[in-house]
């Protein structure tokens, strides 16, 4: 007996959305990154934001045990991005404000792992953003996503919590400083 491989294509739209501020009013593009053309401008950009100290602390002091964010870390983002949309395994959008990169949300696996940062200087453009991920997420054909957020970044848990994300509890407990979140989206057949 072979096993078959069933793969799920996921199919999302590739126009840009306007979304706002929920703190500001502050009208925002949300773009799938497949669709912008990343450049010098945009590393220093993605490079700017990641080094605002509570992007960088509650994102990237992990990963890179206090080193700045490099422009060569920036590059590598784009890329890892660029070849997600292309293979279809990882699907990023860009927050743009008067066309500069202000931040960013994704889903990073096909599992459904999410990940998004956002500019200090742009408040309450992420709440908008991630529950227009979770719309176009369901639309598309995933049951849930999830997401880890470390305990301190209450402005992160208002967030999820404000998309439907739930905490779950069985997962968390296998971590000291994060919190583990999901949201679950019911598909009703016709």
């Amino acid at each position: 007996m072979s096993k078959i491989q069933f793969l799920m294509i996921y199919n999302f739209p590739e126009n840009s959305i306007e979304i706002r501020s929920l703190k500001t009013g502050k009208d925002y593009i949300f773009v799938c990154a497949g669709q912008v053309y990343l450049n010098d401008d945009s590393v220093t950009q993605i490079t700017n934001v990641c080094n605002e100290s509570e992007v960088y602390n509650n994102v990237f002091s992990t990963i890179f045990k206090d080193k700045r964010y490099s422009a060569d870390n920036a590059r590598t983002f784009i890329k890892l991005i660029s070849e997600g949309s292309k293979c279809k395994n990882r699907f990023d959008w860009l927050i743009l404000y008067e066309g500069a990169i202000v931040g960013t949300v994704g889903i990073k696996s096909l599992d459904g792992e999410i990940g998004y940062w956002q500019s200090n200087k742009h408040p309450g453009v992420m709440a908008s953003a991630v529950q227009k991920l979770c719309t176009l997420a369901k639309d598309a054909g995933f049951t849930s996503l999830w997401a880890h957020v470390k305990k301190s970044n209450i402005a992160s848990i208002r967030v999820l919590e404000n998309a439907g994300f739930k905490l779950d509890l069985d997962l968390t407990k296998k971590h000291d400083d994060l919190y583990k979140y999901r949201s679950t989206f019911f598909i009703s057949s016709v």
